[in-house]
C-alpha cells in the first residue's frame, strides 16, 4: 500500500474525493443500522430509534425493560 505523501493530503481534489467517500460510506453504514432495527452511536453520542436498541461503536449494548409509555414524560 502506498503512503500518501503530504502534498497529497493537502491537495483539494483528493481532500473534497476523500471527503466525499467517508459521508457516502458512513451514510450507507448509518442506514443499513437503521435498517436491521439497531441505533447507531457515532463520536460517543446515542441514537435512540423505536426499538430502542443502542449499539456504541458496532456493539449493541443490553438495556433493562423499559416502563410502559403511559409512564415516559
Amino acid at each position: 500500500m502506498k503512503r500518501g505523501t503530504k502534498d497529497d493530503c493537502l491537495d483539494d481534489d483528493n481532500f473534497s474525493d476523500y471527503i466525499e467517500r467517508f459521508h457516502k460510506r458512513n451514510k450507507n453504514e448509518l442506514n443499513t443500522e437503521i435498517t436491521n432495527g439497531r441505533a447507531t452511536a457515532y463520536s460517543g453520542t446515542f441514537h435512540e430509534k423505536n426499538s430502542g436498541d443502542y449499539s456504541f461503536g458496532g456493539y449493541p449494548l443490553v438495556l433493562p425493560p423499559q416502563p410502559p409509555a403511559a409512564f415516559k414524560k
